[in-house]
């Protein structure tokens, strides 16, 4: 499963094999399906709904311990810039690689990204009503779009400027969106 979630984070899901999987896990094919009945499908769909739920407790404890969601939102930010800052550029969401492929890849696959994505979103939703926002579901979707955007971006170009314009314009973007 470590694996499977470095490569389709890294390759995403029609890039990686797998041949790829087993050769750099070290895990024997019959050992792999007997896990995974539907192979490359079930192994991904497993690994998203992992990966979604290691972000959103990630998300619930920066969301829990900040002064406000923003500044919570901004901190996190700013991990994702220096994630992208120290590597070569294929780093970024665990999910995103595999979910732009979802549709293709199968349901289970679809399902799994679609989870995630609104696990994290709920999170943050769940702050910012804490917090008195008036409209937290609706801020809660606009950032995670615009995080998960930026990424798509910084990834793209090798360049986080897209997260750090992001980073900066949550407080304003929540306020606009409160009002």
């Amino acid at each position: 499963m470590r694996t499977g979630g470095r490569l389709f984070r890294r390759q995403g899901y029609a890039n990686t094999s797998i041949k790829q999987i087993l050769d750099e896990s070290g895990v024997v094919a019959g050992s792999l399906y007997h896990h995974f009945p539907g192979g490359k499908q079930d192994l991904a769909a497993i690994v998203l709904r992992g990966s979604g739920a290691v972000i959103a407790d990630h998300l619930r404890t920066a969301l829990t311990g900040a002064a406000t969601p923003a500044h919570a939102i901004q901190a996190w930010i700013s991990l994702l810039e220096q994630s992208m800052a120290g590597s070569d550029g294929l780093e970024g969401c665990p999910v995103a690689p595999v979910a732009a492929e979802a549709p293709m890849a199968g349901t289970a696959v679809r399902e799994a990204a679609a989870a995630a994505f609104a696990g994290w979103a709920e999170v943050i939703a769940e702050h910012l009503s804490a917090a008195g926002h008036r409209r937290p579901t609706q801020a809660a979707t606009v950032v995670l779009s615009s995080i998960e955007g930026a990424l798509l971006l910084a990834r793209t170009s090798g360049d986080p400027a897209a997260l750090r314009t992001v980073r900066e314009s949550i407080p304003k973007l929540l306020a606009a969106l409160d009002s």
